[in-house]
């Protein structure tokens, strides 16, 4: 938003918005505050308070390798000089088919410049066969842009027009007798023959149609016609794009595949950024299946409805809201709900805001949250892409919405197809052969064959924007903001909550019962109908009823976006409030295409059809006012319909801008806002003043995202605490909630971070509002570190200083943990080090959208944000390498020491734009020949590693950034890997690498817990060498039971550090796996994943005693044993408990650890450490914490134990959760096997095997153990 004032000189701030997504340029037109002098300069000050929104900045530490968030904003300043009324440049035609126009709609936008303007008359002299008519008295204000609605009548066809000239007649509204200003509009045609004359060829490649209709408000979309026009039509398909996409771009239509029977309706939703597909965007959708409809002439229903990224999310709303009507849908990237995709839970009204208050804010925006409604899609054909690797929208968001579905029932026909490695967009999302089959069996058969149609749950928030299902619909709710729930057994029995009307119409060939058991009720039906409406009295009995009813309306103030047409807003004469209409006029135009008309009070109180009726114009109507400026119409509206909001109530009696709430309190401070709704139709804006008016416009949402009750009064607090500002705000029921000491959240839409500019007349002061440490350490003086570091410096020889040669990777993780970007981060630096090039490294970051903490389970917190030093030092984290590591131009060694690693900030200094060469990943494999593939044919990652290398090498230019996807996926890292032990057994990057000096302290600190040391003794460092007699185990529990069924699922294997063909113990190779089907590889990922305590002890028994007799009689000894576990406390107990009593001296785990403050979050590396300085360690094959561990044991030259088990199902069942080596050798360091058998029933699934037994107890034979 930005406000423009007079310097030095006192004036009301007039918060205009701005246009934060970049929509097409719609100017405002902005008054002078002040005259303007002809002999002397006049000083304007500008203030700008803008948003982060990080779908546009991205994050600020990997685009701009800062912490701060950087906004950019454009400014466009123009004296506009031309009086009068112009032509826009947004107009639309719909494209002729056959000769005939493809809809009844023409839109062409007026702006005018300085005066009130009424269309009086629209024609077209070149084609008498076109009748052209405009609705009555349509006006623009001074300063205000609108779409001319114009509806066309042809009486013939005519296939030859390819331009349309039109007339647009307007007269000045404040001269009386003014002359017409013509206005000549030049609207091009494009014609296209008739669809059944194309060939299939022709059709496939034919680009959309434009259609157009009246939505109310004159609107367009496009279609993709079948590829078999003459054949009957299949269910049309919905295709609904992303945040950011518009209809003028090919991008989204290109990327759908057209369909045999289908047509494909493409909707724009208002604007490129829409309402999220939910209010006046869905309403645009239904009247684009609608217009097509009518012009096929299907009087059918039901659609499919498939959407991505945004338009994915909407392809869940729509279908799980309006169930019956998209009986198939096929999001894809979706995102559940916007609270999982960026969290508002920093928000920093947060701070402020009562707790109580806090509910009813949320209580408006669950209307918006997809999870809470996906039990609605039981009924429904699903299927659910997601790009494996997406760094935007992670793909947990698609594995938990089937898994919310399943969980309402099990039956349900929604799956999950997830492509491995593919980042958030792909141009084969839908066009894929595979999905695009799986699309084409959509819409083919759309029922599902699992429906059990008899017995479901219809959740609802809000009805006026929910649907049916099954037939049931819930018309009215008991309680807004609470969520209602209608259950039906057996297709009679019903059960309902919060539900005051409902209404049940019988699917086609359905029999109707004689009567409803309805909340142990039993309701008979008298009369068969097409539709039955019920309603519950006040005794709190239903009863069924011949009248549809009237429901209470209920819902946000967003519901008075859904307008039958042109939303009004009337004002008194008030240049405060008629330049607050003329604002939000022009955001509801700039953001949602929505039309609006700017109307006196006295022309609204006008234009009542007849006395006593209702006062309310076509469509929603907005009443504005403010202090002594009393809306008459607004007063007229409340006097024949009060509410608990009364005004002008001062005891002094006169009519001011103090308003009482429910006879409880009178608001008549200065600066007090007020926002309201009041019936189906009206919403009050109202302010004590002027400075209150723009407190409640402030509330206004434009956006989606923006909390939003049915009342809110907010104080000026809000500009300092944001919804800290709130005195009150609730839902209209019986009894109103008013919450006095409560505060008013601000927030303009939920992607966006807390990023307030707080202004004032003298200036402007930016408080911009750092992360909330939640007790969570700030790393400052780390941070201060990796700034200092010495290779830091301009005037350092080659290969460092200013002439130095950097490698940097602008490929971003997200939402991957620690030990997955830990082997990335090994892999990138040693690309870099064979490079000759220092890697510029990037912090540790979990959320690459969002800089705040995260919120895990328990309340808890972590920092999103961690630079690498806190976690690492040696190479890969800037230290030096040393001489002689140096790398030449052909890859041999040299003597000079190998340029040290920077900081993303040093590169952003020395490396300035100009100096930077980028390179996109895909681009540069296909340029080498690479191939990269999750389960084909793919290079190794050795001749990745090398080839990539030698071109970096060669490369001049000394700034290179890699962009794109990943330059090492997930596959990666699996056997492939290995193929680059050769590299890392000789490299510093391995050979040197070092925990940070937090690490190596918590590790120091709990000595006593690993060693034979005293607490008194501990040492002041960690270990350099073994710790004697301790055999550490990485135990997997918590995510692992669902995670091990996905490892079936996937057929997944060991990952790549944990399968050297050295090893003595192997796991299914990926050839193995992708030849058995899941049940039969059930059992094998059910036993080496979940190991029970039983298991555990038995085996780690026979790997004390097997680790003993490899060495000299009494040399080796194992006492100790450390846990490294996320697993439940119970669990712990019980392993601990009979580790003890099986003879172990000493149990200890992660929890044990003593932590201090500033090495909370470092944790997980301190478990690393004493995995990799531990006597035995024993891990899960599973696990990149457990590759990592394996790799750095070998890098410190310990190669892993052998145990010579002799078993015939050895070739079936690999270690439990370990490895070895082949052939049997003497070591003084070890990975230790684990192997338990366990039998499993082929139906048994991984929770079943939690609770079983081992069958058979390992025994030991002449010192090894059999089965």
């Amino acid at each position: 938003m930005f406000a423009v004032l007079p310097r030095n000189a006192s004036a009301d701030v007039q918060w205009h918005f701005g246009n934060i997504y970049g929509l097409p340029e719609n100017s405002q037109l902005i008054p002078l505050p002040t005259n303007m002098s002809t002999v002397h300069s006049t000083s304007l000050d500008l203030f700008i308070s803008a948003d982060y929104e990080i779908r546009l900045f991205g994050d600020p530490v990997v685009i701009h390798g800062r912490e701060d968030p950087i906004t950019a904003v454009d400014v466009k300043v123009e004296v506009v000089v031309e009086e009068g009324v112009v032509l826009g440049n947004d107009h639309f035609v719909p494209d002729f088919v056959d000769g005939w126009a493809f809809g009844d709609a023409l839109g062409i936008e007026l702006t005018s410049n300085f005066g009130d303007w009424e269309v009086v008359g629209v024609s077209t002299s070149a084609y008498p066969e076109i009748t052209l008519q405009v609705p009555p008295k349509f006006h623009l204000v001074s300063g205000q842009s609108r779409r001319l609605p114009i509806s066309l009548r042809q009486d013939r066809p005519h296939p030859h027009y390819t331009e349309l000239p039109i007339t647009v007649s307007l007269i000045d509204r404040n001269t009386p007798g003014a002359n017409t200003t013509d206005l000549q509009a030049l609207l091009n045609i494009r014609q296209i023959p008739a669809l059944h004359t194309l060939s299939r060829t022709e059709l496939s490649s034919l680009p959309p149609i434009r259609q157009t209709y009246f939505a109310p408000h004159a609107s367009f979309s496009l279609l993709l016609p079948p590829l078999n026009v003459s054949a009957p039509h299949t269910l049309p398909i919905l295709a609904l794009h992303g945040a950011g996409v518009s209809l003028n771009s090919p991008f989204w239509p290109e990327a759908l595949p057209r369909q045999e029977h289908s047509w494909i309706v493409i909707p724009g939703g208002g604007s490129a950024w829409g309402y999220d597909w939910r209010g006046p965007s869905a309403r645009d959708s239904f009247s684009a299946l609608e217009a097509l409809r009518r012009r096929l002439g299907d009087d059918g229903s039901g659609a499919v409805v498939i959407g991505h990224s945004n338009g994915g999310q909407g392809a869940f709303y729509m279908a799980s809201r309006y169930p019956d009507v998209f009986k198939a849908a096929m999001p894809a990237a979706a995102y559940q709900s916007a609270p999982l995709y960026v969290p508002n839970t920093y928000s920093h009204g947060g701070h402020f805001v009562d707790p109580d208050l806090e509910m009813i804010l949320k209580a408006s925006l669950v209307g918006g949250d997809n999870d809470v409604f996906f039990g609605n899609l039981v009924r429904s054909r699903v299927r659910v892409v997601h790009g494996g690797s997406d760094t935007n929208v992670p793909a947990y968001h698609s594995r938990t919405a089937v898994q919310v579905v399943k969980s309402w029932n099990s039956y349900a026909d929604i799956e999950l197809l997830e492509v491995p490695g593919k980042d958030h967009w792909w141009d084969e999302v839908f066009t894929d052969p595979e999905r695009a089959e799986v699309l084409s069996s959509l819409v083919n058969k759309p029922v599902a064959d699992t429906l059990t149609p008899n017995d479901f749950t219809l959740t609802v928030m809000w009805p006026h924007e929910s649907g049916s299902m099954g037939g049931w619909r819930v018309s009215e709710v008991e309680v807004p903001g609470r969520l209602s729930r209608v259950r039906v057994n057996n297709g009679s029995t019903i059960s309902t909550t919060n539900v005051q009307m409902m209404s049940y119409t019988p699917p086609n060939g359905s029999p109707v019962p004689n009567s409803f058991t309805i909340d142990s009720q039993r309701v008979d039906m008298a009369t068969q109908s097409n539709n039955y409406v019920f309603e519950k009295g006040e005794d709190g009995i239903w009863k069924p009823s011949s009248e549809t009813g009237t429901p209470s309306p209920a819902g946000p103030i967003s519901r008075i976006l859904l307008s039958n047409g042109p939303i009004t807003l009337v004002v008194p004469q008030d240049e405060a409030c008629l330049s607050a209409a003329k604002r939000l006029a022009w955001a509801l135009y700039t953001y949602l295409g929505l039309d609006s008309r700017i109307l006196a009070d006295a022309e609204a109180l006008a234009e009542q059809q007849r006395p006593g009726a209702k006062l309310a114009v076509r469509g929603s109507v907005v009443v504005l006012s403010q202090g002594r400026a009393q809306n008459r119409y607004g007063w007229e509206v409340l006097r024949r319909q009060p509410s608990e909001f009364k005004f002008g109530t001062h005891s002094s009696g006169g009519a001011g801008g103090e308003f009482e709430l429910a006879g409880r309190r009178t608001f008549d401070e200065e600066g007090i806002g007020l926002i309201f709704v009041h019936g189906s139709e009206h919403l009050f804006v109202h302010g004590t003043d002027t400075k209150g008016l723009e407190k409640a416009m402030s509330a206004f949402p434009v956006r989606t995202g923006t909390p939003c009750p049915e009342w809110m009064v907010i104080c000026g607090d809000a500009e300092t605490k944001s919804f800290g500002g709130l005195l009150g705000a609730g839902f209209w029921t019986s009894d109103v909630k008013d919450l006095l000491a409560s505060r008013l959240v601000r927030r303009s839409g939920p992607f966006f971070l807390a990023l307030l500019l707080l202004l004032a007349f003298h200036g402007v002061k930016t408080y911009l509002e750092r992360q909330r440490h939640h007790g969570l350490p700030d790393y400052k003086e780390i941070r201060a570190y990796e700034k200092r570091l010495p290779q830091h410096k301009m005037n350092l020889p080659w290969p460092e200083g200013k002439n130095g040669r950097f490698l940097r990777f602008l490929t971003p993780y997200g939402h991957i943990g620690f030990n997955n970007q830990l082997q990335d981060i090994i892999m990138s630096a040693q690309l870099s080090y064979m490079s000759n090039r220092a890697y510029v490294f990037q912090p540790y970051m979990w959320n690459i959208h969002n800089p705040e903490p995260v919120e895990l389970d328990g309340g808890h917190y972590r920092s999103n944000c961690i630079p690498l030093n806190a976690f690492l030092s040696g190479p890969a984290a800037g230290g030096r390498f040393g001489p002689g590591t140096g790398i030449t131009k052909s890859g041999e060694r040299a003597p000079w020491e190998a340029p040290r690693f920077v900081s993303y900030d040093w590169y952003d200094e020395v490396c300035p734009p100009e100096r930077r060469k980028y390179l996109d990943i895909a681009e540069l494999r296909t340029h080498l020949g690479l191939v990269e593939s999750d389960r084909g044919p793919a290079n190794t990652t050795k001749e990745m590693l090398m080839a990539i290398s030698t071109h970096l090498r060669e490369m001049d230019d000394t700034c290179v950034t890699l962009t794109g996807e990943q330059v090492f996926t997930f596959s990666a890292f699996n056997t492939r890997v290995l193929s680059t032990w050769d590299l890392f057994q000789e490299s510093p990057v391995l050979n040197q690498f070092s925990w940070s000096p937090l690490v190596r302290g918590i590790v120091a600190r709990n000595m006593h817990l690993l060693g034979d040391v005293s607490w008194w003794d501990r040492p002041r460092t960690a270990p350099a060498t073994d710790i004697p007699g301790l055999l550490a185990i990485h135990l997997r529990r918590g995510d692992f039971i669902q995670h091990c069924d996905n490892l079936n699922h996937w057929a997944a294997v060991w990952t790549g550090w944990n399968s050297f063909p050295g090893y003595r113990d192997k796991f299914f190779t990926l050839a193995e796996a992708a030849t058995m089907t899941y049940e039969e590889r059930l059992p094998y990922y059910v036993q080496h994943c979940l190991p029970s305590v039983d298991q555990l002890v038995s085996r780690l028994n026979v790997v004390r005693r097997e680790w003993e007799l490899g060495g000299q009689s009494g040399e080796r000894k194992l006492k100790r044993v450390y846990l490294l576990t996320n697993a439940e406390p119970e669990y712990k107990k019980e392993l601990k408990e009979r580790l003890l009593a099986n003879g172990w001296e000493h149990v200890a785990m992660t929890s044990d650890l003593s932590v201090e403050q500033p090495e909370v979050e470092v944790d997980v590396a301190a478990d690393m450490m004493i995995g990799q300085y531990a006597e035995v360690f024993v891990g899960n094959g599973f696990s990149s914490l457990t590759a990592n561990i394996n790799l750095l044991r070998l890098g410190r030259k310990n190669p892993p134990f052998t145990m010579e088990t002799e078993s015939p199902r050895d070739a079936l069942f690999a270690s439990l959760l370990g490895k070895a080596v082949q052939e049997p050798v003497q070591v003084d360091h070890a990975v230790a096997v684990c192997i338990q058998f366990v039998e499993v029933q082929p139906d048994v699934g991984f929770g079943d095997v939690l609770a079983q037994r081992p069958l058979v107890e390992n025994q030991l034979v002449d010192g090894h153990p059999s089965i």
